[in-house]
């Protein structure tokens, strides 16, 4: 993917009073936003200033950056250098400044190492403080919606040089563009297109440039210009939806060809369409011209790498096969190179996180992956590209990245916590709930999801928008279940998914009484990136604030029931899991079991 380049310099020098007052002559002159100065930022795309959709920046537009220790990263917001700080263009001139006094950046010491983040457009209501959230349904103007994302700048303080201090751009992205045509050659005017069947919202992730949760199918229009219709649209790795095309009253319907069977981040699709008197459409060039997204529309301008026509050399010192075990851990790569590179992983390969996925020279690249949950092998592979220029397509070489699975995997059958909840056999599991006078065992919004599980098996979904906060179900005590309770300390199950709007879950495990809260109540709160062990609320208040997502990872919660009267269960029921409203839940539930 070619990028746009961003020169992030100090625009203000320090006072030549305070520096004479309390420096000696043998400090080095640190001029990059050090002290009271603060650090300002200027746009270059080869003495262009321009953004991401139109020809130029407008005034005021603002990116937001986050600074931070290098090595670390953003998880934690409250406790960095600067968080999502707002950066603005008064003059439209590509030169950015604090929005105000609270938006200023300083580095935190003159040699303190620290790494840069940046996106646009700007927004204060960023989710867990790093989550942007995406929304592309109303996509006038484009450049409203054209996310940007930069993580490439590492290691930098107040006196490195900065001609050395560049932030790179890329588009996280896709475009789509028709230009259309009549097929007796006649003239279009007032041409409407709607774009249907397309996902609408996701969750962009500021810590490692993911999007996940994609979601929200819907119709929306596109912009239109004469004849050309254009829109941004969300990634993903199947086939896209249809577009109407309406000129005179009378609607054209195009279809994607098979051979289109993704959308990729920083791509522009282009389509030249014909409309059919019979109301289709025929693609002139089927699946389309692929292309990087590496034009800015209002011209033909285009942002090559440097070099010529010859695209730099690019090598990897060592092995191109890395081997992980189960565990979270980080492996390094030494590239080579004289030029620019990217580096691109499937979109499926969330488990894994490249540091810095792009830059030029000698670099070491840092390959993190997340520790392994299941008991299978997992592999990947990355390409890394040099990038091309106009007469040239680059080279690339693919570096394979293979982890372990974990040995002992889920727990055994013989720890479930009662019969069926490892979902695999779903008639056992509706046969362990018990039924409140008519009403169903499990609401319309939980069902089986076969393939889904741990380990590719089954497990319970969560599906959709929940109102107040009710039963997802309720387990009937037996004999059998209360044995395997006697003398355990701990019920374990997985999670892995989101629950919008600040809700969580919460359980009841019934003990000794039927009277209305004489039992332990465990409020999950927070459920994230790491797995939790969860004590017994002392009020015995259900609660279901928190915020879930686990980015596509299963996280394991336990609950601590070593503090409940030996275990010793005497109601009718034991167990019931609650689900907090008014919410939208997209959350996957597997092997609940007891220890």
């Amino acid at each position: 993917m070619k990028m746009k380049w961003i020169s992030f310099t100090l625009l203000a020098a320090l006072s030549l009073i305070g520096f004479t007052a309390c420096n000696s002559t043998d400090e080095p002159d640190y001029k990059n936003g050090y002290g009271d100065q603060p650090v300002n930022f200027e746009t270059n795309i080869r003495g262009l200033a321009t953004r991401a959709h139109d020809t130029k920046w407008d005034n005021n537009d603002a990116i937001g950056i986050f600074m931070f220790n290098s090595g670390s990263n953003i998880s934690n917001v409250s406790t960095l250098p600067a968080a999502n700080k707002q950066y603005i263009t008064p003059e439209a001139d590509g030169k950015f400044v604090p929005a105000n006094a609270e938006n200023t950046i300083v580095f935190p010491g003159a040699d303190q190492k620290v790494d840069i983040i940046a996106y646009y457009p700007y927004t204060q209501t960023l989710l867990s403080g790093n989550i942007y959230n995406v929304d592309i349904a109303k996509q006038a103007p484009l450049s409203n919606i054209d996310l940007l994302y930069s993580n490439d700048l590492k290691n930098v303080s107040a006196s490195t040089p900065k001609d050395q201090i560049k932030l790179g751009f890329r588009h996280m992205l896709s475009k789509i563009i028709f230009e259309v045509s009549m097929s007796d050659g006649s003239a279009i005017s007032d041409m409407s297109t709607t774009l249907k069947g397309f996902e609408t919202k996701a969750k962009f992730n500021l810590s490692d440039g993911t999007l996940t949760n994609v979601e929200g199918t819907k119709d929306f229009a596109a912009i239109v210009k004469d004849t050309k219709a254009e829109a941004i649209i969300i990634p993903k790795n199947a086939k896209i939806g249809n577009v109407d095309f309406v000129v005179g009253g009378k609607t054209y319907v195009w279809e994607p060809k098979d051979d289109l069977k993704k959308v990729e981040a920083g791509k522009k699709y282009t389509f030249k369409v014909k409309l059919m008197p019979d109301g289709t459409v025929e693609t002139l060039n089927p699946g389309g011209t692929i292309t990087d997204w590496d034009k800015i529309d209002g011209g033909e301008y285009e942002i090559n790498a440097e070099g010529g026509d010859t695209p730099a050399d690019i090598t990897i010192e060592g092995e191109t096969t890395l081997n992980f075990d189960k565990t979270a851990s980080t492996k390094t790569l030494s590239l080579k190179t004289t030029g620019k590179f990217e580096i691109s992983k499937p979109e499926a390969a969330n488990w894994i996180t490249i540091t810095p996925a792009s830059g030029s020279g000698d670099t070491n690249v840092e390959i993190k992956v997340t520790a392994n949950e299941t008991t299978s092998e997992r592999t990947a592979d990355l390409t890394i590209k040099s990038l091309a220029t106009k007469s040239t397509t680059g080279k690339t070489i693919t570096i394979t990245i293979k982890q372990a699975g974990r040995e002992d995997g889920p727990q055994p059958a013989s720890n479930l916590l009662f019969p069926g909840s490892d979902f695999e056999n779903w008639d056992t599991f509706m046969d362990a709930l018990a039924q409140y006078k008519t009403n169903p065992k499990i609401p319309d919004y939980a069902s089986k999801a076969e393939g889904l599980g741990m380990d590719g098996k089954t497990a319970l979904q969560i599906k959709g928008k929940i109102e107040k906060n009710p039963y997802l179900f309720t387990v009937k005590s037996t004999p059998e279940i209360l044995a395997s309770l006697k003398g355990k300390s701990r019920i374990n199950f997985y999670v892995k998914g989101s629950i919008s709007d600040g809700r969580s879950l919460s359980i009841n495990i019934y003990q000794k009484s039927d009277k209305y809260k004489q039992f332990p109540v465990f409020n999950m709160g927070d459920i994230k990136d790491k797995d939790i062990l969860v004590e017994a609320s002392p009020t015995n208040e259900n609660a279901y604030k928190g915020e879930v997502n686990t980015n596509g990872k299963w996280i394991k919660v336990s609950l601590d029931i070593s503090k409940i009267s030996n275990n010793e269960v005497t109601t009718a029921n034991m167990f019931t899991l609650k689900t907090g409203g008014t919410a939208t839940y997209n959350l996957l539930i597997d092997n609940i079991t007891v220890e």
